[in-house]
This record gives structure tokens, sequence and C-alpha cells, in this order.
């Protein structure tokens, strides 16, 4: 398996957005390469706090795209539904069975390519849309009282490398 890098192809150029993807992928790296290897319940957390921060990176993407008027919304609003479902079964999975070769494929398939795949149509589809109406602000970036509002820890994230972060 590939570390998750958020490479140039997939900046979209607004920068609170490629931020929180960069965070996004830290934490998925975090879950797929652990210095240890993780307990059931450690993968499960881990997993609940990538599906929290993903509900609130994709509630940052939803507001900017009612506020933009976006005609492309409601199909990129179901994307997001289809990602939530897929970690959520994946956090399932990782409390049923335990940490497992196959869900660790499945996490990095759901990150390496759908996300970044979201990401490199999607999103950049999102950003032009954006950019052409001078509007990249209305993308909100990520603030502690917001992580703290959606009962995410900001301090449960401690930075260990560039891009990087573990629990």
């Amino acid at each position: 398996m590939q570390r998750l890098l958020l490479s140039d192809d997939l900046l979209t150029g607004i920068a609170s957005v490629d931020e929180q993807h960069l965070q996004l992928f830290a934490w998925g790296n975090a879950l797929l390469f652990p210095e240890d290897q993780l307990a059931p319940l450690e993968l499960s957390n881990g997993l609940a706090y990538l599906d929290a921060y993903v509900s609130f990176h994709f509630a940052t993407e939803e507001r900017a795209m009612e506020r933009l008027g976006y005609p492309r919304a409601e199909a990129h609003r179901w994307q997001h539904t289809h990602f939530r479902r897929e970690i959520r079964q994946l956090q399932e999975r990782a409390l049923s069975a335990g940490p497992s070769r196959a869900l660790a494929l499945q996490l990095h398939h759901l990150l390496y390519d759908w996300f970044a795949g979201h990401i490199r149509f999607s999103d950049t589809q999102l950003a032009a849309w954006a950019r052409q109406r001078e509007a990249t602000a209305e993308v909100q970036p990520v603030t502690r009282e917001a992580m703290v509002q959606l009962g995410l820890d900001p301090d449960r994230v401690q930075v260990v490398g560039p891009g990087l972060f573990r629990v």
C-alpha cells in the first residue's frame, strides 16, 4: 500500500479545503501505517475520529455550495453521504472483527482511490465555481471552535511529522 499524499493534481487552490484534505490524508496514514499494531478499539476510535472530521469537512463544503448556488450540489452531497456510509461500515467491522489486512485495504481504497477521485473531479469543479465567482472566502477554514462543536478534540491529534498525525 502506498502512503496517501496530497499531490499537486489534488490541490483545489482553496487553502482551507486543501488543508482539510491534507488533514484527512494524514489521519488516514496514521490509521493505515501505525507505528504499532492498532487494537480493535483503537482502530474503531480512529475511524470514528476520521468520520467526524470527514463530516466536518463535508459540512464546510456543503455550506459553501449553498452560499454559492452551486449547480452540482445535490450530486456532490450524494457522494459525501456515500463516503460517510463507507467509513461507518469500516468502523463497525473494526469493532466486530478487529484490524485485518482486508479492512486496511478497504480503507486504503476508500481514501487513496475514491476520496482522491472525489477531490480530483468533484472538489476541483466546486473550487473552480468558487474562483469564477471570486468567492473562495465562502469556504471557511477549520477553526478549533468548529472542531469542538462537532465533538472533535483538537488536542487529541498530535503532529508526529510533516502531514502525519496520531491519536
